[in-house]
């Protein structure tokens, strides 16, 4: 994410994001990474005990723009990951507006 692996994103309940997936395609147009929205901590093909379905309402791509919408039906803890290859996502922490004004402000306090 933005260079940076494992990356956790912050994001604000009823609020929209783009995601920007920039990968090139393989000389054969297939590609190397999925980029999708899971409750599935490992991603990839999965593993024994966890659902590694997109989250409800959710797309996936391979490059290009990629819309979220962080309605009330999301969970507050979901995962950005790969399709293809376990442990190449992070965490998502869903946030209230008045969460994230309370934690941008702490943490503007921390580095003064």
């Amino acid at each position: 994410m933005n260079g940076s692996k494992g990356r956790v994103l912050h994001l604000i309940r009823g609020h929209k994001y783009i995601f920007n997936i920039i990968q090139d395609a393989n000389k054969d147009g297939t590609y190397d990474h999925e980029f999708y929205f899971t409750e599935c901590p490992v991603g990839g093909k999965g593993s024994p005990g966890y659902d590694n379905s997109p989250l409800k309402g959710t797309q996936s791509t391979y490059s290009g723009p990629l819309m979220l919408e962080v309605t009330n039906d999301l969970p507050n803890h979901f995962y950005y990951q790969d399709r293809k290859h376990r442990y190449m996502g992070a965490l998502v922490v869903v946030h209230s507006k008045k969460e994230y004004k309370q934690l941008k402000h702490k943490n503007k306090k921390k580095y003064d």
